[in-house]
């Protein structure tokens, strides 16, 4: 393809999700990616270059029917960015990074997007699990490809440390539990503060992220009694600080694509405790940190076991080594494949 003019279309980039990442890492660590946005506020991250703006899906779809050709590929991510396939056929490529979603409640979005996803040069899928969930949902795809994401090794960038995470006001030992994603129904963080209630009082929580469901969790940490055993965070840019004091990270999603954050707890040895769903139990080299069931007992009793198997030399050795596979790149090298 020589010189490769890619450009990421997506609905916004001022959240701190999974495929924002991936977008903000591509545009930023590589030369001839750029990025369309129309809809949200400012980047949350760091892109490098300005992202190409414009207001609105309707103006999305006039600027790439008169600049789209300036572009070898053009990456689709997202709902509802996906939908441009039908305008762009085969000079796009879909990225699915979700093995879930809510349009899959309504049988007519299925008829819709068997439509919407074979209309693209190529499919891109972030793992098995969500391979398998798409194609129950709009058939075999001939052109679909797994590719899990790269993640970026951050243990080379950690930064500031205690007066950034609120561990300066701490006295005691404690026994810091660290969740990294945004406050929304997917990731059940009312759950884990429940899992928290059952904990000795030396746990704390982090929770890192932000979402709408923030002001629910402050209020329900109040009742259980545990509201200075968590921590608030919001989104932050830089997350590598938390990994390197957590001594478990935990996630308690109902679904996941792809084990991001699993995986960056890994660069810094770190176990992530997570529920029994695809997505994620493929990615675990122990096995031990998956929880079965959805009982908060049961999830704090595993909790304070795996604290001690976290400790375990050849444990953070073996998660370690698991998260170099996910290099760059290797990515860029199958990436480009698919393009091409």
């Amino acid at each position: 393809m020589g010189a490769r003019r890619i450009l990421h279309v997506v609905r916004r980039m001022d959240v701190s999700g999974g495929a924002e990442r991936l977008i903000s890492e591509l545009v930023r660590s590589v030369d001839g990616h750029r990025v369309l946005v129309f809809d949200g506020g400012e980047s949350f991250y760091d892109l490098g270059l300005t992202p190409l703006r414009v207001r609105g899906y309707i103006h999305a779809v006039l600027w790439l029917l008169i600049h789209g050709r300036r572009f070898d590929v053009i990456h689709l991510h997202l709902f509802p960015a996906i939908y441009l396939s039908v305008f762009l056929g085969r000079r796009c490529v879909i990225h699915e990074h979700n093995t879930d979603n809510r349009r899959r409640k309504y049988p007519l979005f299925s008829v819709l997007e068997r439509f919407v996803y074979r209309r693209a040069r190529a499919v891109i899928a972030i793992s098995v699990a969500a391979a398998e969930s798409l194609e129950r949902w709009v058939g075999v795809l001939p052109k679909l490809h797994v590719l899990p994401n790269f993640v970026p090794d951050l243990s080379q960038n950690v930064g500031g440390l205690e007066s950034d995470c609120g561990l300066d006001s701490i006295s005691g030992v404690h026994t810091h539990l660290v969740m990294v994603a945004s406050l929304t129904s997917k990731k059940n963080h009312a759950f884990m503060l429940d899992v928290l209630a059952q904990l000795p009082p030396n746990y704390l929580l982090h929770l890192v992220g932000d979402g709408p469901l923030r002001g629910e969790l402050v209020n329900q940490a109040k009742a259980l009694g545990i509201d200075s055993r968590v921590r608030f965070h919001g989104a932050v840019r830089n997350v590598a600080r938390f990994y390197s004091f957590a001594n478990l990270c935990v996630l308690t999603s109902s679904w996941e694509g792809f084990g991001l954050v699993a995986i960056e707890a890994a660069q810094f040895g770190v176990p992530t405790v997570v529920p029994d769903i695809a997505g994620l139990r493929d990615f675990l080299p122990d096995k031990r940190f998956i929880v079965h069931g959805r009982d908060p007992k049961e999830w704090a009793a595993s909790i304070i076991s795996l604290r001690t198997v976290a400790l375990e030399g050849d444990i953070r050795t073996a998660y370690r080594n698991a998260a170099r596979a996910f290099s760059i790149d290797a990515y860029l090298a199958s990436l480009y494949a698919v393009y091409e």
